[in-house]
């Protein structure tokens, strides 16, 4: 019974990290192995039923409770036509921390009471510590930081036409108000993609292909303010503008029938020259669709936001996550055929 016990706590805190770890799993991966840490948790306290329950023991059944009805919420491949409004990624996500600190202190409180010595002892403790500060620290840092996403340059060739009358595209990305080097390294630098021998921003990537199915004009936002090429300084410029509408070049875009707005997410809000952009601008008139791209942040922010500075509804919406550009050719057209619709 105890190798049983060893091989589910190992299983689980080797899933756990792997799932927090996306940067090497992809989504659908990151949803099954999700599923096999909830059915080992099971099984462990099926084992393990008739021991003595403790405080410890009860919040980790609630977090994974909770880790699972979130997941579902959020799921993009095996649920997604499930959803519930309260659950987010930044929720699934903090859930899954506290997961995997529980889990490590109830390891740790095992392992303590079974080793024998104070050398010991106090050697489960400090891999204790480690394994949870490679997850609540390490792992985050390798999402961020050692991620390439290189596109197909080709994609562009197989889009269909779409028209969409008095339309422009707005769009606001980091590399277009960012001094990057030429050999800038995309695997150290977030927000960016490898076209071919181009280095494109998300939001620009979506945006263009955005601007090929329709033939129409796109517009992009440029801020007279120009960010650090160091995404943790760029993340913190970010957050010193919120609120604060810094100087854009003049975009007029209130003639349009349809703006569809193309944004990264910053801080769970609008980057501050969008909303210069739309302060600027009459949207009376004019419909509004918006795609947000993100790395996991919950965009209904964001669209509160718009539609407070606007005073218009946003008619349309699509939320992409970082990781899916590769693959998002088919929902992009499918959420201009909604718009046409």
């Amino acid at each position: 019974m105890k190798y049983k016990k060893r091989i589910i706590y190992s299983i689980m805190i080797i899933l756990i990290l792997f799932e927090m770890a996306k940067v090497f799993t992809p989504n659908l991966a990151h949803e099954i192995m999700g599923i096999i840490v909830i059915i080992a948790m099971g099984i462990h306290h099926y084992y393990y039923r008739k021991t003595k329950c403790n405080l410890l023991n009860e919040l980790l059944i609630i977090n994974l409770i909770g880790i699972m009805f979130s997941g579902i919420s959020i799921s993009r491949d095996l649920f997604p036509d499930f959803s519930i409004s309260i659950f987010s990624y930044d929720l699934h996500y903090y859930l899954s921390c506290s997961f995997l600190f529980l889990l490590t202190l109830h390891i740790s409180k095992y392992v303590f009471s079974k080793l024998k010595g104070r050398k010991k002892q106090i050697l489960s403790i400090v891999l204790s510590i480690a394994i949870a500060c490679a997850g609540l620290y390490g792992i985050p840092y390798l999402n961020r930081h050692f991620k390439t996403i290189i596109v197909d340059p080709l994609i562009r060739d197989t889009l269909p036409s779409i028209e969409l009358k008095d339309t422009t595209i707005v769009c606001f990305t980091r590399r277009n108000n960012t001094s990057f080097d030429e050999n800038v390294d995309l695997t150290s630098t977030a927000s960016l993609l490898q076209e071919g021998d181009q280095v494109l921003g998300t939001s620009e990537y979506i945006a263009t292909i955005v601007q090929n199915i329709t033939s129409s004009r796109l517009v992009m936002i440029q801020s007279e303010f120009t960010y650090s090429s160091s995404y943790s300084k760029t993340c913190t410029e970010a957050k010193k503008e919120i609120g604060t509408s810094p100087a854009i070049e003049p975009i007029n875009t209130s003639d349009s029938s349809l703006v569809i707005l193309v944004i990264p997410l910053w801080w769970s809000t609008l980057p501050g020259p969008v909303e210069t952009y739309l302060k600027t601008n009459d949207f009376s008139s004019t419909k509004l669709a918006v795609i947000v791209t993100n790395g996991g942040g919950s965009i209904n922010g964001c669209i509160e936001d718009i539609e407070e500075i606007t005073g218009n509804k946003v008619a349309y919406s699509y939320d992409l996550y970082c990781e899916e550009v590769t693959s998002c050719k088919d929902k992009i057209i499918e959420f201009i055929q909604s718009i046409q619709e």
